[in-house]
């Protein structure tokens, strides 16, 4: 069964969790569960990225299904969600969270205050340009 969730909030605290999905969605949630103390994440997993998110160990797809159990937490973070869902169902694994629209908000509040903060600055210069020239 796959969960689909808006906020880490919803998520598991009594168990180490797994985040699926290293890019800049992975980040963001590991990010976000990291702010919050009383959960704990194991490792990050990713198909082709290695080394390590915000401190969490990548691991391969391979080396989680030698340690995981069908009831482990998996959260993902990726816009691949029904492909790495597949992947995970087919190795047992049925403990899922689909993170993902947690991720498309995040994407979309960044775009928002980047593009408010480009707004005020073209304004800005456009305001000393004003002054400059009638002075």
């Amino acid at each position: 069964m796959m969960r689909v969730l808006n906020d880490v909030a919803h998520l598991p605290t009594t168990v180490p969790l797994f985040v699926f999905g290293a890019g800049q969605g992975g980040r963001l949630v590991v990010q976000a569960i990291q702010r919050r103390p009383q959960m704990r994440i194991e490792a990050v997993i990713d198909t082709y990225k290695r080394g390590e998110v915000d401190g969490i160990p990548v691991i391969t797809p391979a080396e989680f299904f030698k340690r995981a159990e069908p009831d482990t937490p998996v959260v993902i973070a990726s816009m691949y969600m029904d492909e790495i869902k597949l992947q995970l169902v087919a190795h047992g694994i049925r403990n899922l969270y689909n993170l993902y629209p947690f991720v498309r908000n995040q994407l979309a509040e960044a775009r928002y205050r980047r593009d408010r903060l480009r707004a005020a600055s073209v304004l800005a210069v456009a305001v000393a340009a004003a002054w400059f020239l009638a002075g």
